[in-house]
């Protein structure tokens, strides 16, 4: 039988081994504890035994993530970032998962040094190199962004014998310290520096703690070496047992183990081992430590490591193709345009075609795949699968090598330098196809700045978290179980308006209607929908983006599906309906700023289905330029419009302060932000704005419907919360829906208006300048004085007030801000 890299190092070490758990016994142990203590030792010790006897070898792609349970923890004394922080990435794209914590030793990362040794999704913490010392010191940690760990300035430090680095981990158990350790390696002063441990661990020897780090002093040794003897002690004197026991660091033909996690932590489910990987003399060691309590809510078990792709192959799409003509075949003479058509059957007549258009989809293109099996998300796409092989060649030629120098080969310098020549060579072609990846990628978008700095932002690791939390603080309460964790998302999102207006007494919502200016008269017609639009909008939709239908495949059968939609979207206008088998959302939390674990810190990004998309494309055109001819939108007004950007916004609010400043006036600029703007919106409120605006009759009656009967889900994988309801706002992710909230809010200005009657017949705008991009709501005031400068803003700020209370929005206090221009 083969045997892989891992399993050659565990026959080899087999007999190599620390355990100083042969000394323990129990039973005469049972005599210094109390009776309610015993079978709680007893029971870690055997669980200690248990992880640091199978603690084993394993090769990067064989880790047993699956087997984790609580919080994994990789250390390894990496021996300079500069030299091999790029291998150790390298030496992870075989691994099927990652770890929570990324920790290191000997970085000799020097302070001030602006470096891209980062780890995308993860934040990082250094205690920096010693001034003037070129190698041997310097630590890191990086930790996952969804796990709140802070660093603690009584962990961090540095003296004469050690460096130490750490922090608490808030979990399910509460706070976990998670400390890095580096032991000089002067064989002089190991007493001092033992005792300095011991000062450590006597403070946390109270608390659930985990120690990584490389201490220079081999554990193989403690039958041998007083000194080792005493490291060994100080650790489980203060309740900590180790988690390594074979050799980690090879030199020479000498083999050590050096290299330690030290955890005060323990269950069944502790587990640890060692990494064969080639980052550096000392091999990486990993451990798992399980965080959780019994206290914690419990639900069925999720694989979270299933996900739906959407299979297109020339094999699935002849088998839609078929689909499509049966389909349509069926619905010959029974899908025709109807101008008295009624609600209800208009409504059956839409759900029969689409459901069996999107069930047919389904049967054809959406397969569940099990992420976990493999690595099918290279985070470095240079990497082919031709390096990746002669990864694992180096692996194995590192492997011989150690062999070879623990048996005292006498081939060994032959065996070294065919290991070293292939390292190099390797590092050589993993640089050039890096160099050759980017290159292509900026030739791409040669011309499209935000194209090329989406690509720097890549290089360097800046790319966009959107990791979901691992647990919420809700309640005072710690909540891990993701099917609990997208309930609580859902009823928050759904209640946002709810719960913001609930702060505010009713006598603070006055009539709205007092704001709305300037009528129009006219009444919006809505022209029939022509089959070429609906071609126009799916040739033209993003195939890169995310749906329940992928634009590939609709592109392909347009001529077919829209002669069919646009009849069913006309009957729809007709009986003022939007389908309600389009207005449920399927919504992410987007992360805004802050704690990671507040639910508070996420926004809704609603994933409509992509012909709700279609439909809203087909309003929007008509609505837009029913309003343009009308000019009915604030002229002022830069967010969501075509042929208006920040760049005109900017433009006009430079020109406006120079201009008041060139007549020697003081200007004031107040910039104010709003709370959950889309979200807090009125529905019965946002409807009379429309009929003023002269959105009449079905087309009433269609944005009626739409904002009726809305519901949402939150989702996270292949878990998903109930549906709710959705009672205000418009929803985030929708083509109306920023349309809509312009319209909403487009009186803001006539806040300002103390003119009787429906119409604005004065200068009352002239009084201050607003500047809007969407809900960013900005105003300029000047004056001769700064005293009359206040005394005008406050005014306004006055009125304004008086106008946000009436339509319920609310101004977020902390992200307002003012600023006084001045020569």
């Amino acid at each position: 039988m083969d045997l892989n890299r891992a399993d050659v190092l565990n026959v080899l070490f087999d007999r190599v081994v620390f355990n100083p758990y042969n000394q323990v016994d129990h039973e005469n142990d049972k005599n210094r504890f109390f009776d309610t203590e015993i079978d709680d030792f007893c029971d870690a010790v055997d669980h200690a035994n248990k992880a640091l006897a199978d603690c084993k070898y394993y090769d990067s792609s064989t880790i047993p993530f699956r087997n984790f349970s609580g919080t994994s923890f990789f250390f390894n004394n990496i021996d300079g970032f500069q030299s091999n922080f790029k291998e150790f990435q390298n030496q992870i794209i075989n691994q099927a998962d990652n770890f929570d914590f990324y920790c290191f030793n000997e970085t000799n990362l020097k302070s001030g040094t602006n470096h891209d040794f980062t780890i995308e999704n993860y934040q990082s913490h250094f205690l920096h190199s010693i001034e003037g010392k070129s190698k041997g010191s310097g630590l890191a940690i990086y930790c996952r962004n969804n796990l709140k760990f802070t660093l603690n300035k009584n962990f961090t430090f540095r003296n004469n014998f050690i460096e130490c680095l750490g922090g608490k981990l808030k979990c399910d158990i509460g706070l976990v310290n998670v400390i890095v350790i580096y032991r000089f390696s002067s064989n002089t002063m190991i007493r001092e520096s033992i005792t300095e441990l011991t000062s450590l661990l006597e403070k946390i020897s109270d608390q659930p703690s985990v120690v990584l780090g490389d201490f220079n002093l081999n554990t193989l040794k403690c039958d041998d070496d007083t000194n080792v003897q005493q490291y060994i002690d100080a650790f489980m004197c203060c309740g900590f047992a180790p988690l390594i026991n074979k050799p980690t660091h090879f030199k020479g033909q000498a083999s050590t183990s050096i290299d330690q996690i030290w955890c005060n932590v323990f269950s069944e489910n502790t587990s640890s081992g060692i990494i064969n990987c080639a980052t550096s003399a000392h091999m990486p060691i990993f451990a798992s430590v399980s965080t959780s309590s019994e206290s914690i809510f419990q639900a069925d078990e999720v694989n979270l490591n299933n996900i739906k792709i959407h299979n297109v192959s020339s094999r699935t799409i002849d088998k839609f193709s078929s689909a499509i003509a049966h389909i349509n075949n069926k619905y010959v003479n029974k899908i025709e345009l109807d101008p008295c058509i009624s609600p209800t059957a208009c409504t059956d007549q839409f759900n029969c075609y689409y459901s069996d258009i999107q069930n047919a989809y389904n049967d054809c293109f959406l397969d569940t795949v099990d992420i976990s099996s493999k690595r099918n998300f290279v985070d470095k796409p240079w990497i082919s699968i031709g390096i990746a092989k002669s990864c694992k060649i180096k692996n194995q030629l590192h492997v011989d090598w150690i062999n070879a120098r623990t048996r005292n080969d006498p081939d060994i310098e032959n065996i070294e330098l065919t290991y070293k020549k292939y390292r190099s060579k390797l590092t050589v072609l993993i640089r050039e196809a890096q160099t050759k990846y980017y290159k292509k990628r900026f030739e791409k978008c040669s011309g499209d700045l935000k194209k090329c700095w989406k690509v720097i932002n890549e290089m360097r690791n800046k790319r966009k978290s959107v990791s979901f939390p691992q647990y919420i603080e809700f309640n005072r309460q710690l909540i891990t179980d993701r099917r609990i964790i997208v309930e609580k998302f859902n009823d928050y999102f759904v209640n946002i308006a709810k719960n913001l207006n609930e702060s505010k007494p009713e006598t603070d919502f006055k009539d709205y209607s007092g704001f709305l200016k300037n009528r129009v008269e006219a009444s919006m017609f809505f022209k029939d929908i022509e089959s070429h639009e609906i071609d126009s909008i799916i040739g033209n939709l993003n195939p890169n983006k995310s749906s329940d239908m992928s634009p590939r495949v609709l592109k392909i059968f347009r001529n077919l599906i829209s002669p069919n939609f646009s009849t069913l979207f006309n009957n729809c206008v007709y009986a003022g309906v939007f389908p309600d088998v389009l207005k449920i959302a399927r919504v992410i939390p987007l992360y805004k700023s802050g704690d990671r674990n507040s639910i508070n810190n996420y926004r809704p990004i609603s994933l409509l289905p992509v012909f709700s998309k279609i439909f809203e494309k087909l309003i929007h055109a008509r609505v837009t330029s029913f309003l343009d001819k009308h000019d009915v939108i604030y002229h002022k007004q830069y967010g969501f419009r075509k042929r208006h950007s920040t760049i005109h916004a900017l433009n006009t609010a430079v020109t406006q302060v120079l201009h008041s400043l060139n007549n020697n006036h003081t200007v004031f600029g107040v910039f104010l932000d709003f709370s959950k703007a889309f979200d807090t919106i009125k529905h019965e409120i946002l409807l009379d704005k429309l009929e003023h605006y002269g959105i009449r009759g079905n087309a009433y009656d269609l944005f009626k419907n739409y904002l009726t009967n809305r519901k949402q889900l939150v989702f996270n994988g292949d878990v998903e919360s109930n549906l709710l309801n959705i009672q205000d706002g418009v929803p985030q992710g929708s083509v109306l829906g920023p349309l809509l909230f312009l319209l909403y809010i487009n009186d803001l200005v006539y806040s300002q208006c103390s003119c009787k009657g429906s119409k604005c017949k004065s200068n009352c705008l002239d009084v201050a300048s607003f500047i809007l991009f969407a809900d960013d709501t900005n105003l300029f005031v000047e004056g001769t004085s700064v005293q009359q400068i206040i005394k005008k803003t406050n005014a306004i700020l006055s009125k304004l007030k008086k106008y946000l209370e009436a339509n319920y929005l609310h101004i977020n206090i902390s992200k307002s801000k003012y600023i006084q221009f001045k020569t």
